[in-house]
């Protein structure tokens, strides 16, 4: 390594004190040293970027000739195969593909909707098994109701059962009058209880003179005491009551 030795600049029109240089005019050129080691940094960074400069172009040389290589491999290939074989037009080609690929997705569907309709038919086909054994079941059951009811004894003739009515001579008996209905009332009061024999009633009122004669027909069948409420007092029975007390004792 090269040694440096200090370096004095004598300014002009100065004089040199050899006893003393410190009180003289030479300045030391400390500066350059600096230059010159950053030159010397430099100059060896550029050698060892050469290098590798070097030992690239090597590499890509190598590499070129293998490129050469080959191209030349591929030259031979093609004088060898001869002419180029000429260009085919795939565009009739391409339709018919697509058009064999729709036709494939149309029977995909339509083997789906044909799988569907064998599903739906089977399920159908049990529900309506299904249907008949339920409307067996409920034919079973209203003939055995309709038995059931022809059978039972009822307190009254001629009430029945029909569509979740009670029918009287065959009529809804929400159809029948009032008096009708007054006199199906103590006629069931009579069957459910015979040893009853006393009856009162509050809708007599609305008795005309066929359905009253009907009730004391009942009455004296059934040997029954019926105590009416009306507003007709001409009857010979009537007992005509004022202010809680008996204005009119039976005749």
């Amino acid at each position: 390594m090269t040694r440096w030795k200090p370096l004095w600049t004598l300014i002009p029109g100065s004089r040199l004190d050899a006893d003393h240089p410190e009180n003289g005019v030479l300045i030391p050129c400390r500066n350059t040293k600096v230059r010159a080691e950053a030159a010397d940094a430099a100059a060896e960074a550029n050698r060892k970027r050469i290098e590798e400069l070097r030992k690239e172009i090597a590499t890509l040389e190598v590499l070129a000739d293998q490129t050469d290589a080959e191209a030349a491999d591929l030259r031979l290939e093609i004088a060898e195969a001869g002419d180029c074989p000429v260009p085919v037009d795939t565009a009739d080609l391409t339709a018919r593909i697509n058009a064999a690929r729709d036709a494939n997705a149309r029977f995909d569907v339509a083997e789906r909707a044909r799988a569907d309709r064998t599903r739906l038919d089977s399920e159908a086909a049990t529900l309506e098994k299904r249907a008949d054994e339920l409307t067996k079941v409920m034919a079973d059951r209203t003939a055995a109701k309709e038995k059931a009811v022809a059978e039972a004894k009822m307190p009254v003739a001629g009430i029945s059962f029909g569509d979740g009515a009670i029918l009287l001579d065959g009529h809804p008996l929400a159809q029948a009058s009032q008096a009708q209905k007054l006199n199906l009332a103590i006629a069931i009061a009579v069957a459910l209880q015979p040893r009853l024999r006393f009856i009162t009633t509050k809708n007599a009122a609305l008795l005309d003179k066929d359905s009253w004669k009907a009730l004391v027909d009942l009455a004296e069948q059934q040997n029954l005491m019926i105590i009416a409420e009306t507003v007709q007092s001409d009857r010979p029975t009537a007992v005509v009551i004022e202010d809680g007390r008996v204005a009119k004792p039976v005749a």
